[in-house]
């Protein structure tokens, strides 16, 4: 369910299924978040930061430090940081 609109081409689909699913906890929206992060257009990625920055919770924390470890794109990775001091 979760799989197809973030797999969608058209960007303002992705970004509309990342705001309305930032709500929900669940493995498989993180894992959703992280693949476009990590391979989502800037404006993509930068609203998927946003979204997993104002969830909160221990999980979305976890994954924010791994992308501070492991992200290779230095806008993506400043922007994580960023996220990773407001939630903490």
């Amino acid at each position: 369910m979760v799989k197809s609109p973030f797999n969608d081409f058209r960007e303002n689909i992705v970004i509309k299924t990342l705001t309305i699913i930032q709500r929900r906890e669940s493995l498989d929206i993180y894992e959703a978040m992280t693949n476009i992060i990590i391979k989502g257009s800037d404006r993509s990625a930068y609203i998927g930061l946003m979204a997993l920055g104002s969830i909160e919770n221990e999980a979305s924390k976890n994954t924010l430090i791994d992308f501070v470890k492991n992200l290779n794109n230095n806008q993506r990775k400043e922007l994580t940081k960023k996220q990773l001091n407001l939630a903490m």
